[in-house]
């Protein structure tokens, strides 16, 4: 990055002092001070007077060829709002004026800056045409823009407003943003409230520091925390009915530098659990499955990050396979959904109910089907497999990236590598993709990078997103389940058992047929469901 700067500079500082435009003492004093500072030579150079922005432009549009954009003569109507938003403008100080198939009109106050170019185009997916215009307008600009979109729930706080009706205030707008968490930071002087919505942080308002307290506050009480309590983390839950639907929030607190940060996970219960015709498995893995989860003993596991949906998808097993003949027990932390005729046990480590201690006490109550909410430690996998081998039906998940490197986790964790094949009927990875808006997703053709990250031998037409009102101007509506479905026989077990590695084993899987999440991604990406940067998400992990 220094060099490009240096280079960038070197051109700059030539032109100002063959035009004159410079004492060279007060350069050199600039360059020193810039040595020390993060910010660019232009605009240290503006700062103290030594040239002006007309310079600056001058030098853009005469000596590098850039096109200028005059802001005074532009409305906010003019400008592409939708490609980002508000952080990314004040980041990079750059406006989008217009967006045109695979090209997006970018201003910038260093339209040869190939860093922050490279960095929008990765942001937008689409390439950049930089256009020159001044530091002052831009800035100016980028405020008036976003006005709106910067304070987007403080609107509907009043001055007088009690404590009570904002943390109300706050829950339901995230509610009816269909956000699954809602976070509560405390900042030196502000504090910020952010929805994860779709998988993606997003900001929603920032309130003075001054009312972080009685927020706080607030939030405790109704969860049930210790509101004196502010030098250990804490866990609550708030039982809270919007629009005359119940609604859960699981609450934790974590004490940071400036007070303590609070995080809600929002629980729909009206939405129940999803039945597995519809969790999103493809053909071909819902019959697999379907055949793999009722076999009498055995675990399946089901792997992936924090918030990929692996719960919900053991929830969709358990309601597939609850019947009167069958004894089912859960121990889970915490228990998120109520299931009929289900056993839910929660974890609670103070009074010595952990995972491998509740498996201990589950499995001398005549269990059919065992669910454990995840396999931490090698203790409960040791239990866990030895339970499947011996009449049980297990299901759990682990935190692995996809379903091959859970076997050898388990092999590490030192399971025995007959015992991994004998017992492990399935491993499940899976992923949450963002979905484009079906209302302002835009058709276009892939190009030759396209064309290689797709695998693809010829031209075709893809989708990329917009963003519109419908979609909050993300250009996403939603997400949808991706699946890597491993079933341990044939040539995996051949794998496993002669100690193959993780690639030994994802091959002898794929040979055996399954569908890689990046391939499934791919899928997705033809189908015109989801975009290039989405699959890259599921592609790089």
């Amino acid at each position: 990055m220094a060099r490009k700067i240096i280079r960038r500079n070197r051109r700059l500082v030539k032109w100002l002092s063959d035009n004159q435009k410079i004492d060279l003492k007060d350069l050199e004093s600039v360059k020193a001070e810039q040595s020390s500072s993060d910010k660019h030579l232009d605009e240290l150079l503006i700062e103290r007077n030594l040239i002006t922005e007309d310079d600056l432009t001058s030098y853009y549009r005469d000596v590098v060829n850039v096109q200028y954009v005059d802001l005074n003569a532009m409305s906010k109507d003019d400008f592409e709002k939708s490609l980002f938003d508000k952080d990314v403008a004040t980041e990079y100080t750059a406006l989008p004026i217009s967006v045109k198939n695979n090209y997006a009109v970018i201003a910038l106050p260093d339209p040869t800056d190939l860093i922050v170019i490279e960095t929008l185009g990765s942001i937008v997916g689409k390439r950049i045409i930089p256009k020159c215009a001044e530091i002052s307008l831009l800035k100016k600009s980028i405020d008036d823009l976003y006005e709106s979109a910067s304070k987007p729930v403080t609107n509907d706080f009043d001055s007088d407003m009690s404590a009570v009706d904002k943390v109300n205030t706050i829950l339901r707008n995230a509610v009816h943003k269909k956000a699954s968490d809602i976070h509560i930071e405390p900042f030196e002087h502000r504090v910020v409230i952010r929805y994860r919505i779709d998988g993606v942080l997003l900001d929603q308002m920032e309130l003075p520091k001054s009312a972080f307290s009685t927020l706080s506050s607030r939030v405790k009480i109704t969860a049930g925390m210790d509101i004196a309590e502010r030098r250990k983390p804490q866990d609550g839950r708030i039982e809270m009915t919007i629009d005359d639907a119940p609604f859960d929030f699981r609450v934790s607190s974590l004490p940071t530098v400036f007070g303590e940060k609070i995080v809600l996970r929002i629980l729909d219960r009206t939405k129940g659990i999803i039945p597995l015709g519809k969790i999103g498995f493809s053909n071909e893995n819902y019959k697999l499955i379907s055949d793999l989860i009722h076999t009498p003993n055995g675990i399946v596991l089901v792997t992936g990050p924090t918030g990929s949906g692996k719960t919900t998808t053991l929830y969709s097993f358990l309601s597939e396979l609850n019947s009167p003949e069958k004894n089912i027990i859960t121990i889970e932390d915490p228990v998120e959904y109520m299931l009929d005729r289900v056993n839910q046990v929660h974890v609670n480590v103070k009074a010595g109910m952990t995972f491998a201690s509740g498996l201990r006490s589950m499995l001398r109550q005549d269990p059919d089907i065992i669910m454990l909410g995840e396999i931490r430690d090698e203790e409960t996998a040791q239990i866990a497999i030895r339970a499947s081998i011996t009449g049980h039906f297990v299901l759990s998940t682990l935190h692995t990236n996809d379903a091959p490197s859970t076997i050898t986790r388990l092999i590490d964790m030192g399971i025995q590598k007959y015992l991994v094949t004998d017992a492990v009927k399935a491993v499940i990875a899976q992923r949450l993709i963002r979905v484009l808006c079906p209302h302002c997703k835009e058709r276009i053709k892939t190009d030759k990078s396209a064309m290689k990250l797709l695998e693809l031998d010829s031209e075709e037409e893809i989708y990329n997103r917009v963003g519109c009102t419908s979609c909050n101007h993300t250009g996403y509506a939603g997400r949808k389940a991706l699946h890597e479905v491993l079933a341990v026989k044939g040539k995996v077990k051949t794998a496993i058992e002669g100690g193959g590695t993780i690639e030994d084993i994802r091959q002898s899987a794929i040979s055996e047929g399954m569908v890689s999440l990046t391939q499934a991604a791919v899928r997705l990406v033809l189908n015109g469901e989801t975009t290039i940067q989405e699959m890259l998400k599921v592609k790089n992990v």
